[in-house]
């Protein structure tokens, strides 16, 4: 089995599509496989689906199709943006700041070209710390965190429960209530 390429910090930061569809299309609008469902699973939580920890209909393929029908892609690329640049431990420093910069530029910057819907005190926050850190020329790795509370709270609380909703029955015991025989 071939090992799936990852895009680059160029593209992802470009074309945010990328994260979750090779081509940097909008998976939206292509027909989902049929699905066998609901399925039962005694929990599923919101890193386990930006992991990709489950089969469809719980990946990440699956969310992200869901979340693009909800508009609601950009919270899931900023998360899944910054998710990624705190795992990249072969970034240069300049390549961090610059990368971090561009997060906080495109998607909780008032205005934003994909701002995210935060509240703005959380917003005010996360601008105000990478300013501060640009200021000082040293990044700690924090600067955005206000900003991903605030985001995986909103994505958590509406969408994903929404999403869960539709594919699972939570903390089922007895499997034949969803069997088909």
């Amino acid at each position: 089995m071939e090992a799936k390429e990852e895009p680059t910090w160029d593209q992802v930061l470009q074309n945010h599509f990328y994260l979750w569809n090779q081509t940097g299309k909008r998976i939206s609008t292509t027909p989902h496989p049929q699905l066998h469902g609901p399925y039962c699973v005694q929990s599923v939580t919101l890193d386990d689906v930006l992991d990709d920890s489950f089969p469809s209909p719980l990946d990440l393929g699956s969310f992200a199709r869901y979340c693009e029908k909800t508009h609601n892609d950009d919270l899931l690329a900023f998360l899944l943006l910054t998710k990624r640049l705190k795992s990249d431990i072969i970034l240069s420093s300049g390549a961090y700041c610059r990368i971090l910069q561009s997060i906080s530029k495109k998607y909780v910057s008032t205005g934003a070209q994909e701002e995210i819907n935060i509240d703005h005190k959380f917003r005010q926050a996360t601008v105000r710390r990478v300013a501060n850190s640009a200021k000082k020329g040293f990044f700690v790795g924090n600067e955005l965190d206000p900003a991903i509370r605030a985001a995986r709270a909103a994505l958590k609380l509406g969408v994903f429960r929404s999403f869960l909703g539709k594919n699972v029955i939570l903390g089922c015991t007895d499997t034949r209530t969803v069997a088909y025989w």
